[in-house]
């Protein structure tokens, strides 16, 4: 097959690095992929080289700068004679439906990444791509959903159920793996000691991940056990950040905690950090980083949003939202547990993995359903 994946860029985020593994799994499977993106400063870009996997930037210039940047988008897909047209989150998603009476017959596919995202949170154009979203949902061949919570979500916004699938995200175990000499390297350079536990939450800085709920949990932590130190991984919005660090001065927390930018080799801060947290408040589906932490042996406390729950599967704690009491005592359990379990806790959690959760898995699951359609296979009505 022939197959186009389109999403808004390849700056450092969870569906970003999925759709660079999935493309790598599907070239892996012989199928002819091109990446296409609205924008550049693609941070996967080099993955995809690597791969053998073509990738176009079509430029777009700004927000509402849109009738140009898409029209090259489907005159890129007709030329390049694609089978499958695939595309990412709700913005995408939209311009998918609108484009596709120009994209020579190939069939559109819809991915869902989110579960009961709040999208009072966000600006109005971004309300009105989800708020959309269910209605042009109905043109599209196939939708696939990256958990079961999003597949829940979907149904209850009213997309077709019958052209909804479930394909779980999946991870890329020879690169997320326990990595004691990356995680020395990682830790001398940022001066920490082996004495020293690091927890640390790499996520976008985006009001649906709740950093502050992370920060006063640290502050309930950073009282009882001085030996803690504590970061906070990932780019984002630039006052959400000023923000947020407001708050943490408000804690005390500056001495104790470390602002970090996306970093590349994010494998490295996960073999690095002794505990992971995720503070999720909505939106999520299928977070990639608790199974990235996860296959590199590290364990992840996390907030019983999305398929959290059913990712940890009772080896991990899984909190409420909002809860900074319940987090920081999950952290303190999760740590006795460490010390006491060692090494075989951590071959748990990458085991988990390897059974369920692989790239493989998503690769061989994901050309089935598009060789399905591509084939003429009618999928809902």
């Amino acid at each position: 097959m022939r197959i186009v994946l389109f999403l808004r860029s390849l700056l450092y985020g969870g569906t970003e690095r999925q759709v660079v593994a999935l493309a790598c799994a599907l070239r892996r499977r012989g199928h002819e992929i091109c990446v296409v993106t609205l924008y550049g400063g693609e941070a996967f870009a080099a993955d995809l080289a690597k791969a053998g996997i073509e990738h176009r930037v079509v430029g777009k210039r700004g927000r509402y700068d849109l009738l140009v940047p898409h029209w090259r988008i489907a005159e890129l897909v007709r030329e390049w004679r694609a089978d499958i047209f695939y595309s990412f989150l709700p913005a995408q998603n939209l311009a998918a439906i609108v484009m596709s009476p120009f994209l020579g017959g190939a069939k559109v596919v819809l991915g869902v990444r989110a579960a009961y995202l709040d999208a009072s949170q966000y600006d109005g154009l971004a309300g009105l791509s989800y708020g959309l979203e269910p209605y042009v949902a109905h043109f599209s061949n196939l939708i696939i959903a990256n958990s079961a919570s999003g597949l829940r979500w979907c149904m209850d916004r009213g997309f077709p159920s019958k052209k909804l699938r479930l394909v779980p995200n999946g991870v890329d175990t020879s690169r997320f793996c326990p990595d004691p000499e990356a995680r020395s390297r990682l830790r001398e350079s940022l001066s920490l000691g082996p004495e020293k536990i690091l927890i640390a939450t790499i996520c976008r800085l985006d009001v649906m991940k709740d950093h502050p709920l992370f920060l006063r949990a640290a502050a309930r932590l950073a009282v009882l056990h001085p030996e803690m130190v504590f970061a906070c991984v990932g780019n984002g919005d630039s006052a959400y950040l000023a923000e947020l660090k407001r708050i943490a001065s408000g804690l005390n927390l500056e001495d104790r905690l470390l602002w970090l930018p996306a970093q590349e080799n994010v494998e490295a801060v996960l073999n690095a950090a002794d505990i992971c947290v995720l503070p999720s408040a909505h939106g999520e589906g299928f977070p990639n980083i608790m199974v990235e932490a996860m296959a590199c042996g590290t364990p992840i406390v996390s907030t019983g949003v999305g398929d959290c729950a059913a990712i940890a599967d009772q080896l991990l704690p899984v909190v409420p939202p909002g809860d900074d009491e319940a987090m920081a005592q999950a952290v303190e359990v999760t740590l006795r547990r460490l010390k006491l379990e060692r090494g075989e806790y951590r071959e748990r959690l990458r085991e988990r993995v390897l059974r369920h959760y692989s790239v493989d898995v998503l690769g061989a699951t994901t050309e089935a359903l598009l060789q399905g359609i591509a084939a003429g296979s009618r999928i809902g009505i």
